[in-house]
């Protein structure tokens, strides 16, 4: 998947599917659960793979966020119909997030 798919993707994630999946999460806990963190991570995930320079901290925590998303879609996956393209662009976001990660020396 080339880097303007995965921009894509991650763009229709956060248009159509983000606010579905928090609303699952929101009926399954019972507390209103809020997107806006995971929709900061997945714009600067956008500016990431765009070529943007993050600090480790930053990465480390977008890192975070997205895994948090990818678990999320897999626990709640019966009550999704999420494209397999915004799964693999999740996935690839992240592995390259670590690739830069470990190349700073920060362990995961």
């Amino acid at each position: 998947m080339k880097d303007k798919e995965i921009v894509t993707a991650l763009k229709n994630f956060k248009k159509e599917d983000m606010q579905k999946l928090d609303d699952i999460i929101t009926n399954h806990i019972n507390i209103k659960y809020s997107s806006s963190i995971r929709t900061k991570a997945i714009d600067k995930a956008v500016d990431f793979i765009n070529g943007k320079k993050f600090s480790a901290m930053e990465l480390d925590e977008m890192f975070d966020i997205l895994n948090d998303i990818q678990d999320d879609i897999a626990q709640f996956s019966d009550k999704l119909n999420i494209n397999s393209d915004i799964k693999v662009a999740l996935f690839l976001t992240v592995d390259e997030i670590e690739n830069v990660l470990n190349g700073r020396g920060f362990e995961l």
